[in-house]
This record gives C-alpha cells, structure tokens and sequence, in this order.
C-alpha cells in the first residue's frame, strides 16, 4: 500500500479504521485519495468501512485485495468505493487504475 501511495505522489498516512470511532473525521475529508488495505476484513467489515468513510468524506475510495481472497466486490462499491485493486496485479496496472479515479474525481 505505501509503495501504491508513493507511486502516485501522495503522502501516507496509516490509520486504523477498524476503530472508526476514534478517527477524526476532519482528516478525512483532508485526504485526496483513501486506500484500504481488505485483505483480511471480512465483506462486512469492508463494506461498513466504506460506507462509513462515505459519510464523512467526498475523497475517491479504493479497496485492495488480492484475487485469492476475491469476495463479492460489488457489495462495496454499492456502498460507495470508487474502485478495487488486486494487490497481485502489477504495480503500474494499480497505480493507472488510480489515477483514472483521481483523473475523473478531479484531484489529479
């Protein structure tokens, strides 16, 4: 995730938001982009977490996982992620996918 973040010129910032209670949500709404590492969340978990982050937060959301781990990723998408990435795909395939999501959420 920090190698994705870095490659797109972003400053990262690790957060814990599996105690969204405790986050600020006016860093939130600072971020231009808001990656989130699924790998080990459950659906319900990752679609509580987008949706949460939906309230607070305009920013273009994307999820990563990886293709071994594949769930139902309309489900999160529904609840407002911009876009998915698989962790196995190659870096510079990720890194265009985000960018398209910054290109067309106007950040970059």
């Amino acid at each position: 995730m920090l190698r994705l973040a870095e490659a797109l010129g972003y400053e990262s910032i690790d957060i814990d938001l599996t105690c969204c209670d405790t986050i600020d949500a006016d860093l939130l709404q600072q971020c231009d982009l808001i990656l989130i590492d699924a790998v080990y969340l459950t659906e319900a978990m990752q679609q509580y977490l987008v949706e949460w982050i939906r309230l607070h937060t305009f920013a273009p959301i994307v999820v990563m996982g990886k293709r071994s781990y594949r769930r139902d990723v309309s489900s999160v998408l529904a609840k407002g992620a911009d876009g998915i990435v698989w962790l196995d795909d190659p870096i510079e395939v990720n890194i265009a996918h985000c960018r398209a999501i910054l290109r067309r959420a106007g950040a970059s």
